[in-house]
């Protein structure tokens, strides 16, 4: 994340409206109940369009909703959501009227769609809304501003838009979204609103890189890892701590940094891991080497803070909780130290280096389900993989 910028030269007006963002803005958006990363990026992204408002003789508060497009435009593409976040923040901070989309006639089925995903599928509420973004998007293309007819809906419109999608994305992120789109048209056919199951028309896409990509770390990776975080500095030894985390706990990145000292039982050797995904929390035991890398950042590193979360940002906004963006990132940098692939990007693959290790070790399914906190034998089978190497010892000779 970047760091705010230094305005220099500032004369009154300038800083009468940096003084207001970074005061009485910031206070309201944490009032809110925002993540501190939100209200972080929104802070720097006001201060640089006060700069710019200010270069073009206008103030913050002279900002309408019709100036967002423009604003928008004088960022780089990838920053155009979080500047459009921070603008719709700042009129609501200023009580000024935000224009929203039109309602559309199947905005009703969108409703009642996340409704049966939430609590009848109990999916959490980011899956959710990935789920509703692209559902919006799928019926905005078939329909438009039109009421859903899906009499008029055939097979060629599920693989049209399929091919539409699949234009400018890679093959897992097209795997993704038409799976999230069969899960809707599956939705329409058992309610009855569908007569046909137009899930069966939406084409399957070949992943042939799950055949090439490494399921696990090996165990020379894995203490090649360890062994590249600073554990000299705060940032060195939380980050090590959060790794040993995945690596031997086999914790989600979501649940890594919603872990609070309340979770760890010392005496017992146990952590309380908290629910997310829509599951329910579990109570696992602790590994010696993640309990010593634990109390030693907990007693000698860790940030004096009110929050009670375990992991703590050490170099900016310090005190303050880490994200999962800002655990993804530093593993991501581990990654780059140790010179491994360079689309080893997430965390996932540290889940699977601890559930290999224990089908290695001779734990069967259903107890590494339970210690990932799956409820579903055939997503812990995602998970773990048998090696080559240890298949060929298994081999006889042939003919027999």
């Amino acid at each position: 994340m970047k760091h705010i910028p230094r305005v220099r030269n500032v004369d009154g007006k300038l800083a009468a409206d940096l003084q207001v963002v970074r005061g009485a803005f910031s206070a309201h958006l944490e009032s809110l109940g925002l993540a501190y990363a939100t209200v972080y990026t929104d802070e720097l992204y006001l201060i640089r369009i006060a700069v710019l408002l200010h270069k073009q003789g206008r103030r913050l508060a002279s900002l309408e909703y019709q100036d967002i497009p423009r604003l928008i435009r004088r960022f780089r593409r990838g920053s155009s959501t979080g500047v459009r976040q921070a603008l719709r923040h700042w009129l609501r901070f200023q009580q000024k009227p935000i224009a929203y989309r039109a309602v559309v006639p199947w905005e009703d089925c969108l409703v009642r769609y996340y409704r049966f995903a939430i609590n009848d599928r109990g999916l959490a509420k980011s899956t959710c809304r990935h789920i509703i973004d692209e559902t919006r998007r799928y019926l905005s293309w078939q329909f438009g501003d039109q009421p859903v007819r899906w009499a008029r809906v055939g097979p060629k419109d599920i693989w049209r838009y399929a091919e539409h999608r699949a234009r400018d994305m890679g093959t897992v992120a097209v795997k993704g979204t038409l799976h999230r789109l069969s899960c809707f048209l599956r939705w329409t056919y058992l309610c009855g609103d569908s007569e046909q199951p137009l899930m069966n028309a939406i084409p399957r896409v070949a992943n042939f890189r799950l055949s090439c990509n490494p399921s696990a770390l090996t165990e020379t990776q894995v203490r090649q890892m360890l062994r590249s975080f600073e554990r000299s500095t705060a940032q060195g030894q939380c980050e090590h701590a959060m790794a040993l985390c995945m690596l031997e706990l086999g914790l989600r990145v979501s649940e890594v940094s919603l872990l609070v000292l309340s979770d760890i039982d010392w005496k017992g050797g146990s952590l309380r891991v908290p629910p997310v995904k829509g599951g329910t929390g579990r109570v696992i035991p602790i590994t010696s080497a993640v309990a010593d890398a634990l109390h030693a950042y907990i007693e000698r590193w860790r940030a004096q803070s009110s929050s009670d979360r375990v992991f703590l940002r050490q170099r900016r906004l310090i005190g303050r909780p880490v994200s999962t963006a800002l655990i993804i990132m530093a593993m991501r940098r581990a990654y780059r130290r140790c010179g491994f692939p360079r689309d080893w990007s997430g965390t996932h693959i540290l889940r699977r280096t601890f559930a290999t290790r224990l089908h290695r070790l001779g734990a069967d399914m259903r107890q590494i389900g339970d210690l990932l906190g799956h409820r579903e034998l055939m997503t812990t089978g995602l998970y773990t993989r048998v090696a080559v190497t240890d298949l060929r010892q298994l081999a006889q000779a042939w003919p027999v």
